[in-house]
């Protein structure tokens, strides 16, 4: 089995604060709640913005573990939470729609999305950090 990695940067050019994180071989909770741990301690207003670029990373995900990510931020502050999930399945969508609900049953106004490019997944953060929180209505 591939070895893990977990990492972020800054994206440079965006509305404010928003982190690109790259997730490679399989997902592991303990590593992807410290990784976010260490993004939550870098952010004062309590808004999470990011690009998880989950290209090389196998898919895998179900409702304990997102309801488990979601209270994790939450205790760290995380009040507001904008995410594009970079992914080349185009069915990934579905997932991004059920992590949201997910989020939003647990007290988190969050927002996710789903690109396929990088150049889309940019623009939708942007656009998602542009927009007031009351015009995240309708289909994602």
């Amino acid at each position: 089995m591939p070895e893990a990695t977990y990492s972020f940067e800054s994206i440079p050019d965006m509305p404010g604060l928003a982190f690109r994180i790259r997730l490679t071989g399989p997902i592991a909770q303990p590593e992807t709640r410290a990784l976010y741990g260490r993004i939550a301690h870098r952010i004062a207003d309590g808004a999470m913005n990011t690009i998880l670029d989950r290209r090389t990373a196998p898919s895998h995900s179900d409702m304990a573990a997102f309801e488990r990510f979601f209270r994790f931020i939450g205790e760290r502050g995380i009040t507001r939470y904008r995410t594009v999930v970079l992914d080349p399945d185009p069915n990934r969508h579905h997932m991004t729609a059920f992590a949201a609900e997910v989020a939003i049953s647990v007290g988190i106004d969050a927002v996710i999305r789903h690109a396929l490019q990088e150049a889309q997944a940019m623009q939708m953060l942007r656009d998602l950090m542009a927009s007031p929180p009351d015009a995240m209505t309708g289909p994602p």
